[in-house]
């Protein structure tokens, strides 16, 4: 067994890494490990690790107050070390499995729209125009956004001339910061590039869940559409600007068919019970890596009303579809109904 302690290790693993990975992976790895790795595991001697020791570790850090996707690269970065000090003979083969709880937060600190800045006509007067939704900050995206769609909404002309900002009322931190520049990463890299161009290229978009269009009959209501948390890592050309695109545009001709269409959308990482892979990526701004979703879903619930503002009729529709290239084509049940 060697004498080299846990500090030595990692002293080694950070000149190994610095040749093969890029300085602002490099610059993540070591803030991680110099802000919560070696203060944890610098007084552990080499024979004492152990999955105790590491489910410990792990435990301080949510009682630190750090994400789940905060933990799991910090577990990353360590199972790094760990593997690196096996191979010096540091220490032995070290088997773990560590449990962490999941937690998400509903966001009910969204800005909505005072009844004068909503549209008024009609028998949607005085409703909400603006949205809710449910902000995991593990996955620093919004789970699902739900929100009124009539004529009032996205008729207008009011083109959105500013930049993407953070959402209000939410810790940045929960954010991926999109709002100086977009993720910068092309289709199949995790990394963003330093030479990106969209010319010819496939790459990830801020992909709008509440598309900019359906919020065009004010500025305040277009300015939403633009906040971090209303956006993720979505394949531009084949998918954002395609079949997406295509039933947004599609959900907007159903919406003049009736006084109010319903929506909810959202993303989704992994299904329920499922184990997917999920790709995180680091954008341009960030030391954040955002995960890029599997799938997306949309769903619509149309209702009719009488005079006096009773439903009459409703019927519902739901869109899943799997996060990858795509032929752009207008789903035909939406258009026939």
């Amino acid at each position: 067994m060697s004498t080299l302690s846990f500090n030595d290790v990692t002293a080694l693993w950070k000149a190994d890494k610095r040749r093969w990975v890029k300085p602002s992976t490099y610059a993540v790895y070591v803030q991680i490990t110099n802000k919560h790795i070696l203060p944890f595991f610098s007084s552990i001697k080499p024979e004492e690790l152990s999955e105790e020791s590491i489910q410990r570790f792990a435990d301080g850090l949510k009682v630190q107050g750090l994400s789940i996707h905060s933990i799991r690269d910090a577990l990353m970065i360590l199972k790094m070390i760990l593997r690196f000090g096996e191979k010096l003979s540091a220490w032995p083969n070290i088997i773990y499995d560590i449990h962490f709880p999941m937690t998400a937060m509903r966001n009910t600190n969204i800005p909505v729209l005072t009844t004068s800045d909503q549209p008024g006509s009609g028998i949607n007067a005085g409703c909400f125009a603006a949205t809710e939704q449910g902000v995991d900050k593990d996955w620093y995206s919004s789970m699902w956004i739900a929100y009124p769609l009539y004529s009032d909404t996205y008729s207008g002309s009011n083109k959105y001339s500013g930049s993407w900002a953070a959402a209000q009322g939410i810790s940045s931190s929960y954010q991926i910061s999109i709002w100086t520049n977009s993720y910068n990463v092309y289709l199949g890299a995790t990394e963003y590039s330093d030479s990106f161009s969209t010319s010819g290229n496939e790459y990830y978009a801020r992909g709008h869940q509440i598309p900019d269009a359906d919020r065009q009959y004010k500025q305040t209501m277009v300015q939403q559409t633009y906040y971090a948390i209303n956006s993720t890592p979505q394949i531009q050309n084949k998918f954002n600007g395609g079949i997406w695109q295509q039933l947004e545009q599609a959900v907007r001709t159903q919406a003049a068919t009736t006084d109010t269409l319903y929506v909810a959308t959202g993303p989704v990482f992994q299904t329920a019970g499922g184990s997917e892979s999920v790709t995180w990526i680091l954008p341009k701004a960030d030391t954040k890596r955002a995960p890029v979703p599997n799938y997306y879903w949309k769903v619509l619930l149309k209702v009719e009303r009488d005079g006096s503002g009773n439903v009459t009729d409703a019927c519902t529709i739901g869109f899943w579809f799997e996060h990858k290239q795509q032929l752009a084509v207008v789903p035909e049940l939406l258009i026939n109904n």
